[in-house]
């Protein structure tokens, strides 16, 4: 009699047991499926709409050559370009992607103005140098910050 209460015994704490590491292992891939849906990493570079705010502002070139200079004006939702006898370039429906430590790449629509036909889809990178200077990279010249009135 008390060889089958043993057997019992052991037998439904075997059960209970057993049951136990299953329903533990039916919660745990759960919880990592949770955990993995938590944790995904964002895809690093993702287009965003307008001009990056460490790049708005005014900028301009030193003067070089013939006295020549190269302007560019910045804004949240546009920017202007503009070289010494040319008319300048106003470009619009601005969209930027981070490439790098303070390198932007930046998608644009220009307006036809002068000798200038439209265009769709233009592509620029500046990098920023330090926090009064561009790089531009059709431009072997250094934009550097002025003040706007």
């Amino acid at each position: 009699m008390k060889i089958n209460k043993i057997i019992a015994t052991l037998s439904v704490a075997t059960i209970l047991g057993g049951s136990a590491i299953v329903s533990t292992q039916i919660v745990q891939p759960g919880v990592t499926a949770n955990a993995a849906k938590h944790h995904k990493k964002h895809k690093k570079a993702v287009w965003k709409h307008g001009m990056p705010k460490a790049l708005r502002g005014k900028y301009e070139t030193k003067h070089f050559d013939a006295d020549l200079v190269e302007t560019l004006d910045m804004r949240a939702k546009t920017f202007t370009s503009w070289e010494a006898g040319m008319p300048p370039m106003n470009n619009y429906h601005l969209r930027y992607k981070v490439i790098g430590h303070n390198k932007f790449t930046i998608l644009y629509d220009t307006h036809a103005g002068g000798n200038f036909r439209a265009s769709k889809n233009s592509k620029i990178t500046i990098t920023k140098i330090n926090k009064n200077h561009l790089k531009v990279q059709y431009d072997h010249h250094i934009y550097h910050k002025i003040k706007e009135l």
